[in-house]
């Protein structure tokens, strides 16, 4: 409808393509903006069925750089030349923030549809709870309203448009300013032709919402009120007790307190849950406990037969052993008798040892005085090898001094040859000197011996 209205969904080829078993007269979704949607989701640790955490300022986060790029350059190619432009895709619910950054000021057009037969199409098409769906509902329409507060915001009921869709046309041709386009026959006729009641395969009342007992309190309580908004924002309606504002400002908060409800419910149902599940591990143990009991009874119950067994058994061996026991009492009688006469020689055994013992105290002290004497003869041999070892070394010096006064001999023996030499030397020279000179050598020879040594010696330097 907002096509027909001058609304320029973007080209052609751009747009979602039917599906005859879901949707045939088309989804009129921009498949680009669609992927968008999805990558962003993605990226945040989602998808359309399970909403991420959206953390403060998640739409200006680093990560998503390349996606609001991407998105730029969608606009650009598709949008840059139209005056009047948007698209549909109800992910958009929960990644508006990340638009609102890229578009111009914008006009947002909200479109409802009863939360059961929401449910029922969902549980149809992708086998959701109705828990589920409701909690999809609430989510996406909660997040609609809070991203759109304070904005120029239509809401539009899918019930609505099936129902009476020249009305609702003309509100969708007042809030988009397209009056004239709204008249015309070509747009009533292509309305008339594509809005068929057989499209929406799920249609139920408001009352009977509110008195569907699957859908939880908070997402009753806001669809109501979003109904009865939208009533009092319809046509030929006046004398209101409150200004639009104020309904608008009603319509905000209950959005958010739904929310807060719904997310406060499904805590409440989590810790439920979880102490379900803690139960039934609870009993599953005790069950496990009771098995094992009755398993170690009936081994009890066996064992105690086994045992009963073993007690016939055992008696029928007691009396063998009681006659056993009456043949030991009479071997005992016999080996007390041995015993006596045992302890009589043993007695005689005893004597025999102290007199034992006696001569080994004798032999001990003995021995004791050998050991002494032998360490005073192992102390004498020590000095003798001391002796010993001290004569060795005597022997060995001794040894070393005639070894050298031998070497000294022989000095004194080249000595003396030498001498002989001179001295023949000099018997040569006194027989020259004749008779005289002999009797001068009577009482000093040795001095003039002497003076004819040194003058000999000092003859080759003359």
């Amino acid at each position: 409808m907002l096509n027909l209205l001058g609304v320029y969904l973007g080209p052609d080829e751009r747009l979602m393509k039917p599906q005859e078993d879901n949707n045939p007269r088309g989804f009129w979704e921009h498949q680009l903006i669609t992927d968008l949607n999805d990558a962003i989701l993605a990226r945040l640790g989602g998808s359309w069925h399970e909403p991420p955490t959206f953390f403060p300022g998640w739409e200006s986060a680093p990560e998503l750089a390349d996606l609001r790029q991407r998105a730029r350059a969608v606009i650009n190619e598709d949008f840059a030349a139209a005056e009047c432009w948007g698209w549909k895709d109800p992910r958009t619910c929960l990644t508006l923030p990340f638009w609102q950054r890229l578009s111009p000021p914008t006009r947002y057009v909200v479109c409802l549809r009863n939360p059961v037969d929401v449910a029922h199409s969902l549980q149809r098409r992708d086998g959701f709870s109705a828990e589920k769906s409701a909690g999809l509902w609430l989510t996406y329409m909660a997040s609609a309203l809070a991203h759109t507060a304070g904005q120029p915001r239509m809401l539009v009921f899918y019930e609505d448009v099936m129902w009476n869709r020249q009305a609702e046309l003309r509100r969708l041709a007042r809030f988009v300013d397209a009056h004239d386009l709204a008249e015309s026959d070509a747009t009533q006729s292509a309305v008339r032709e594509f809005v068929e009641e057989e499209l929406q395969h799920h249609r139920t009342s408001v009352i009977d919402a509110t008195d569907d007992g699957t859908l939880p309190f908070s997402a009753k309580s806001l669809y109501v009120t979003l109904r009865l908004y939208a009533e009092l924002d319809r046509d030929g309606v006046g004398g209101r007790s409150v200004s639009e504002a104020v309904l608008r400002d009603c319509v905000d908060r209950l959005g958010l307190y739904a929310v807060t409800a719904q997310t406060e419910l499904d805590r409440h149902r989590a810790a439920l849950a979880e102490s379900e599940k803690e139960t039934s591990s609870e009993l599953e143990r005790h069950a496990r406990e009771l098995a094992d009991k009755e398993a170690e009874v009936e081994a009890a119950r066996q064992a105690c037969a086994g045992l009963s067994a073993e007690l016939a058994t055992t008696r029928s061996g007691l009396d063998a052993r009681e006659a056993e026991l009456h043949q030991g009492r009479e071997l005992r009688d016999q080996l007390s008798t041995e015993l006596a006469a045992a302890r009589a020689s043993l007695a005689l055994g005893e004597a025999e040892l102290t007199q034992v013992c006696e001569l080994r105290d004798r032999l001990s002290a003995e021995l004791a005085a050998a050991r002494t004497s032998l360490d005073v003869r192992e102390a004498e041999i020590r000095q003798v090898h001391e002796l010993r070892d001290r004569l060795l070394v005597d022997l060995e010096a001794a040894q070393a001094r005639a070894n050298a006064a031998e070497v000294g001999m022989n000095a004194i023996e080249e000595q003396r040859a030498v001498l002989e030499g001179h001295l023949r030397a000099i018997g040569t020279r006194a027989g020259c000197l004749g008779l005289g000179v002999r009797l001068f050598l009577g009482a000093r020879a040795h001095e003039v011996i002497g003076r004819i040594y040194r003058s000999i010696w000092r003859a080759p330097s003359d």
